[in-house]
């Protein structure tokens, strides 16, 4: 299986990445995916299809290396239906300044949605199709 990555724009000048798409690229494994996030403060758009597992850990590390990140697309179809309720909290805790968060396909509780909700006041979209557990 093939993987892609996309730096959508990248400064030369600085070395500055703002966006970053990765797919299918399982062959990856967290600690070196979060490792190379880590790498880039500026970013401020995060697309994560078909990935590896990460951890509630890892998305609160994002959160804090990444202070900009507006947009984040989290989509393991891997292990679909996996419980993202933690994560949800992780992010809600860490990612103040999103936009636009994706988390497709997953199971997620009202704990992790109300997170959500709570610590991402400036949330224009949010898109949870395909997310089981919500009881709304």
């Amino acid at each position: 299986m093939g993987y892609s990555l996309d730096l959508s724009v990248f400064d030369f000048v600085t070395g500055a990445a703002y966006g970053m798409a990765l797919e299918c690229c399982e062959i990856l494994s967290p600690t070196v995916l979060i490792n190379a996030i880590q790498k880039l403060p500026l970013l401020e758009e995060l697309h994560l299809i078909m990935m590896p597992t990460l951890s509630p850990e890892d998305f609160e590390t994002i959160g804090i290396s990444c202070r900009r990140l507006k947009s984040l697309t989290y989509n393991h179809c891997l292990a679909m239906l996996d419980d993202l309720s933690r994560h949800a909290v992780a992010i809600g805790e860490n990612m103040p300044n999103l936009h636009y968060l994706r988390l497709c396909d997953h199971h997620i509780e009202n704990e992790g949605l109300e997170a959500i909700l709570n610590g991402c006041p400036h949330l224009e979209s949010l898109d949870l199709s395909g997310c089981t557990g919500l009881d709304l």
